[in-house]
């Protein structure tokens, strides 16, 4: 090697980046540089081809398999899963991995006692919020308010529609669903969102107008209208000793009754069913009155240790930027719900570092042009002694120098390839390490590690959260189509996969394993997964192999 730096911190992505590179399972440089030589391509297969044709059977799913398209809601949400946003997981879901299966957790059927104590079906820390409103103005105002507080790379928020509710799918993998307007078809949805609260779901009901979570004809008051342009109305709102400053609440709130203090003709217990029909009932009690009229603005629905909860309230929290609106907002969220409000500053973009040998750098470089626009990120190399554009979302300076918390000397020492992984360009903080390849090719083997991503790209639309403490990186590989690999390109997710599988030493006794077809489980939490994609060029296929996985993060769901 030429000129390398170790710089002054061992970071868990430089290692175990390496090691993932050079898993044997992933030696598809080897095919592409021994090209080169038809002599000895013509009397022996090259030993890697060996290796992915005893992987043949991975291309397509074993007899019997079962798919999960039609158990699964057809949205970004879940259909294209995410990688570390916990993806779609049905009850019958095979593994197909040859080291080990999942234990299984189940419920033995007995007494009504025993049922009355068991554990609802929720799967790890599910990080999914979902936002179900047909008004597309005000789904896009309340996930916006939902981004600016909740705690940052720990949910992913997606919308939902009524016809993916009724598929089904999407409840393991929901920390809240929100719900507001009407909802249709009643005989139909009704049942659906009660059994997501008896599954031990959370539920906000932002301005819900149907019953049980919005007022009926029988208990709703009608408030005085003080708007006449907005048909808002405000007011102060009375909660436990606490009191909001005048905010925005519907026009129709709960009419108070005398029992419990809750609405008239409104029921004290919401009986609720999980999905294998045991009972769960919610207890409701009133949360916040208006002051002026004791009109009823917030219920809770409480189902205990086992059961869901829910809110339902009639504050209009769009239409207020009032503190006191967003802390009422928030512990409702934090305290009613579960869900973690706990921002911290989001971090700043950092410069990229061009690491490898000497000569592979300077032979990479005088290929390519100074700036390259890629489509959501311009790249720009800068010379030694240089200084750079200041790095943002939209914008990516790569320098000339070693990273104070990349260690090349672990990267290296654990690397084994011919070409893959050999030039390596490391940052601390960039939208995503995919962006840098949309677009332009850079180079086979090239590979882009990034410490933290704050636009993490998974399949389709999905939301990659990936904090520090996730390992994640893009690599580039230039396949021939004319090759054995290039005939089978859709082995390479399944390779990609079973490669970081294979990468961790003691696999096995954690039941890390592939599930179908590219995701990484440890039984049943999602830990990380594989992305690809393909475009040709002429008889080449350039393939970007986005890997992610949780080496030490304490969120959004398990970790190595």
């Amino acid at each position: 090697m030429g000129s390398f730096c170790s710089g002054t911190l061992s970071s868990k992505s430089s290692s175990l980046s390496s090691l993932l590179l050079c898993n044997k399972s992933l030696s598809v440089d080897e095919e592409t540089s021994s090209r080169s030589s038809s002599a000895t391509q013509s009397t022996s297969k090259n030993k890697s081809i060996q290796r992915l044709e005893s992987l043949e059977n991975l291309g397509s799913p074993p007899p019997g398999h079962k798919s999960e398209t039609s158990s699964r809601v057809q949205s970004p949400a879940i259909e294209k899963r995410s990688i570390l946003s916990g993806g779609a997981a049905t009850k019958d879901f095979k593994s197909y991995s040859a080291f080990s299966s999942p234990r299984k957790i189940s419920a033995k059927s007995g007494s009504s006692a025993n049922m009355s104590t068991r554990t609802p079906n929720r799967i790890g820390k599910p990080p999914n919020i979902l936002v179900l409103c047909d008004d597309s103005k005000k789904r896009g105002e309340i996930s916006e308010i939902l981004k600016s507080m909740l705690a940052n790379d720990r949910y992913a928020i997606y919308d939902i529609h009524w016809d993916q509710l009724a598929v089904g799918g999407w409840a393991d993998q929901t920390a809240l669903l929100v719900l507001s307007g009407k909802v249709p078809n009643h005989t139909e949805h009704i049942p659906i969102l009660l059994q997501f609260l008896g599954d031990g779901g959370r539920l906000f009901a932002w301005g819900c107008e149907s019953p049980p979570f919005g007022p009926a004809d029988s208990n709703s008051l009608e408030v005085e209208n003080r708007s006449s342009t907005t048909g808002k109305n405000k007011f102060v709102l009375i909660y436990g000793s606490s009191q909001t400053h005048p905010i925005s609440v519907m026009k129709t709130l709960w009419l108070p009754g005398k029992e419990y203090n809750l609405p008239l003709g409104f029921s004290r217990i919401l009986e609720t069913n999980d999905s294998e029909g045991y009972s769960r009932p919610l207890t409701a009690s009133v949360y916040a009155k208006v002051k002026e009229s004791n009109g009823i603005a917030i219920i809770i629905y409480d189902g205990g240790a086992l059961g869901g909860r829910a809110v339902l309230s009639r504050v209009c929290f769009e239409d207020n930027n009032e503190e006191s609106s967003l802390a009422l907002l928030s512990i409702l969220l934090s305290q009613s719900l579960g869900i973690d409000c706990t921002r911290i500053k989001t971090p700043e973009y950092t410069c990229g570092y061009l690491l490898g040998d000497h000569l592979k750098i300077k032979e990479f470089l005088a290929g390519i042009p100074s700036v390259i626009q890629q489509s959501d990120l311009t790249i720009e190399f800068i010379p030694r002694g240089t200084k750079g554009t200041k790095p943002s979302h939209e914008r990516f300076p790569v320098l000339l120098e070693c990273p104070e918390k990349f260690s090349m000397l672990d990267y290296f020492n654990n690397l084994t390839t011919k070409e893959l992984g050999r030039l390596v360009i490391y940052t601390d903080v960039i939208t995503s390490t995919m962006h840098a390849f949309q677009g332009h090719s850079l180079k086979h083997g090239i590979v882009v590690v990034a410490n933290r991503q704050t636009c993490g790209k998974g399949r389709g639309k999905n939301i990659w959260l990936s904090p520090e403490g996730c390992a994640c990186f893009t690599v580039q590989v230039n396949v021939p189509l004319d090759s054995q690999l290039g005939r089978r390109l859709p082995l390479i997710q399944h390779v990609a996969a079973m490669a970081v599988v294979l990468t961790i030493p003691n696999h096995k006794e954690i039941c890390l394993r592939m599930k179908w077809p590219n995701d990484i489980y440890i039984e049943t939490d999602k830990v990380g997964g594989v992305l690809v994609e393909t475009r040709l060029q002429g008889k080449t296929a350039t393939v970007l192999i986005g890997i992610g996985i949780n080496v030490s993060n304490d969120h959004p769901t398990l970790c190595l």
